[in-house]
């Protein structure tokens, strides 16, 4: 094996490397970062990243990967730890380095004051090689903590006196000063300082600025984007940016249709960006405005009544194909403004428009959970509880799947209701709503038809997980309740054997022995098949720790005559060894 593939093979089954601590050893971890796997590359750093120690750097090398890592992550606060944290012995300029990382993180997560903290301690007690490369970016920083903050007149003073000191500076410095003018209600002036920009960023805030000042109109903006938009090549934060400028230009053009796209577009991205600046702020509100004010006027184009909410059914419905957009912003009306059957209606079509690819349903998710109309999850109409639960499961969010949960009873349609009520225990059960998913597999072990086909196995199988998330009680109970219902012998040995583990978890040694050996003389006392066995085995284990080791050699003994196999006739002679060593209870 090659001894770079062989290095790799000690890392993934954690063996410690013996103080080899190599730039291959780093650029593999970086690898790993890279193929979506961050978690393990930060794991096998925090094993192997060497010693600051007397010569630093090698870790300096390791921790700028590191924070690499977390940058890609989204992981704001741990930059900031790992600069809180840095070892005394570092150079000045990697100090400088790390700490200006923690400051960005600070400005990531919208902490103002937070990175106006930490600059202060880097602009008075900064090395002179540190202020000559970094002071400029700090000054830079501090501008933009106080947008942040809102602090729009302290920015424009802190950007007036970088003017006087650095002049007009380069693109980052442009769009920076752009920024501040925006915020200032100054767009003429912010267009002009972006004339010159052909980067994505200075594109898009140009737009902004000019739609603002009214020297461009929503059909040029619409233009002027478009090769942005079509070649794929915009951030998060910039996409969202651009199309909350187009839904600001729609709406100042009257164009409600064009408002609604945008709006639509810029909520699909809102989550992974936001505006960090404040320039633009799109809502979910926003968006219902925009949905509502469109659906009006569709109405009343064709003459439809306010009440007459069937007609307006029947036009959304007519328009969903070709027009999917109009028909959206019917369905949004009718779920503010219709009476309850026309509501449930136009949700679960509403819901249905929203929810057929990834960036449609971060819209809905923003719809139902970010807005005035909906106070609370019991509010959020059930089809988009239960697509919303879907994508909370994707991204992991256990808590707000089963908080979305909560309530939904029955199986939408055309769903496994076994299948989907099994899902919904264990959502509710990983979320924290342990009592009512505990309930749900209650309900389910008292019905009969539950265990037909593969259904015991299913069920059973939610069961083991329960148990293994350490809820051994409600486990035994729920093994129980099946073992009630049953009347399969090797079911009845499962359930046995399953419950017998739930005691031995909670200690409970004697009672754990008794079910091992009822499980093995199901459905013959005299039964020594390999299940049988491994029951037998176990309930010895369980009599030894429950101080009954005369019945514990018996049982082993009786499994040594059994067993031709030399390694497990080891293991049974070992055993009652040990149990030879240890004195026997009283009366033995």
């Amino acid at each position: 094996m090659h001894a770079r593939h062989l290095l790799l093979l000690v890392f993934l089954l954690g063996t410690v490397v013996p103080k080899v601590h190599s730039a291959d050893m780093l650029d593999e971890i970086v690898l790993f970062a890279r193929a979506g796997t961050p978690a393990m590359a930060l794991r096998l750093m925090d094993r192997n990243q060497p010693s600051a120690g007397a010569d630093p750097g090698p870790w300096q090398r390791w921790e700028r990967a590191r924070i690499d890592i977390y940058r890609s992550q989204g992981d704001w606060p741990a930059i900031m730890a790992r600069a809180d944290a840095l070892p005394g012995a570092m150079a000045p300029g990697f100090a400088a380095w790390l700490r200006t990382q923690a400051v960005a993180a600070a400005l990531a997560l919208r902490q103002g004051e937070q990175a106006r903290r930490r600059l202060m301690v880097l602009i008075w007690d900064g090395s002179p090689d540190a202020l000559s490369r970094y002071l400029p970016q700090w000054r830079r920083m501090v501008i933009r903590s106080y947008l942040i903050d809102g602090r729009v007149q302290d920015a424009q003073t802190a950007m007036l006196r970088y003017q006087l000191d650095y002049g007009d500076g380069g693109d980052d410095w442009r769009l920076l000063r752009a920024r501040v003018l925006l915020r200032a209600g100054r767009p003429a002036e912010a267009a002009a300082v972006l004339s010159r920009g052909k980067t994505a960023g200075a594109r898009v805030l140009s737009l902004l600025a000019r739609s603002r000042a009214g020297t461009i109109s929503f059909q040029q903006a619409r233009g002027e984007s478009k090769p942005m938009l079509d070649g794929g090549k915009l951030d998060a934060a910039l996409a969202y940016r651009l199309w909350a400028t187009l839904a600001e230009a729609g709406q100042k053009a009257g164009n409600a249709a064009g408002t609604v796209d945008a709006l639509e577009h810029a909520l699909s991205f809102k989550r992974r960006a936001g505006d960090p600046d404040g320039l633009v702020s799109v809502r979910a509100d926003t968006l219902w405005d925009a949905y509502a004010a469109y659906a009006q006027r569709l109405a009343n184009r064709r003459q439809l009544l306010v009440g007459s909410f069937a007609d307006w059914l029947s036009l959304a419905a007519r328009l969903a194909r070709r027009h999917p957009l109009d028909a959206r912003a019917l369905y949004a009306y009718l779920v503010l403004h219709a009476d309850s059957a026309a509501r449930r209606k136009a949700a679960a079509r509403l819901v249905d428009l929203l929810s057929g690819d990834p960036e449609r349903v971060q819209v809905l998710r923003q719809l139902f959970l970010e807005s005035r109309h909906f106070v609370n999850l019991e509010a959020v109409p059930e089809p988009a509880r239960r697509v919303l639960v879907d994508q909370a499961i994707a991204e992991g969010d256990t808590g707000l799947a089963s908080r979305l949960m909560s309530g939904l009873t029955q199986a939408p349609a055309g769903a496994d209701p076994l299948r989907w009520q099994l899902r919904r225990a264990r959502v509710l059960i990983l979320g924290g709503h342990h009592a009512e998913g505990v309930q749900v597999l209650r309900d389910l072990a008292e019905q009969p038809k539950v265990l037909e086909g593969d259904g015991f196995g299913r069920l059973t199988r939610v069961l083991l997980e329960l148990a293994n998330l350490g809820e051994n009680q409600d486990a035994y109970d729920l093994f129980a309740r099946l073992l009630a219902q049953v009347a399969d012998p090797g079911h009845q040995r499962e359930l046995l054997s399953w419950m017998a583990d739930s005691r031995a978890a909670q200690q409970r040694y004697e009672e754990a022995a008794l079910l091992y050996l009822k499980s093995a003389i199901l459905p013959d006392v005299n039964n020594m098949d390999p299940r049988a066995r491994t029951a037998r085995y176990h309930a010895a284990e369980m009599l030894g720790k429950a101080n009954l080791k005369s019945d514990a050699r018996s049982v082993y003994r009786g499994l040594l005559g059994v067993t031709k196999e030399p390694a497990r006739r080891a293991a049974l002679e070992r055993a009652i060894q040990e149990l030879r060593l240890k004195p026997d209870e009283p009366g033995d």
